[in-house]
């Protein structure tokens, strides 16, 4: 396992990190970014391990927390939208255009969104503007439990 952590740094300049307790000095668990594929495509995903006995302490926010400050530094972006009364002026596309040159900046070759399938607000309009395609999709289903 650790051999494939290094390894996954080196290649990706992210990976999973070791918690301590600062009090005790007592391992916690484990957290950080980690490369998957859902469906055909790559993604980021944030991945966590506490151990049971830490439970309930908020470890799992704290080090999700960590995990997700650093995809920011590297330019992987979380959810992002444009409030209704400012849609419609451009806006998602300057700051979408924006952030990929950004990221061609700092080396990426390839950038992915996810989006509502249903696409209320067009927004598979601008992203087709700016060179996306459809890469895959996906159904997920609820159910209410009570």
């Amino acid at each position: 396992m650790l051999a494939g952590d290094i390894e996954h740094w080196q290649e990706r300049s992210f990976g999973p990190w070791i918690f301590f307790e600062i009090a005790t000095g007592m391992f916690v668990g484990r957290a950080g970014l980690r490369s998957t594929t859902i469906a055909g495509s790559e993604c980021v995903e944030v991945a966590y391990a506490v151990r049971p006995d830490a439970w309930g302490h908020g470890y799992a926010t704290d080090m999700a927390a960590v995990a997700v400050e650093h995809a920011r530094h590297l330019g992987l972006v979380e959810v992002v939208g444009t409030l209704p009364e400012h849609r419609r002026r451009g806006l998602a596309h300057a700051l979408t255009a924006e952030a990929l040159r950004r990221l061609r900046g700092h080396g990426a070759r390839s950038a992915s969104l996810y989006v509502d399938g249903l696409n209320p607000t067009r927004a598979y309009d601008v992203y087709a503007r700016l060179g996306f395609t459809v890469g895959f999709q996906y159904e997920v289903f609820e159910a209410q439990l009570v």
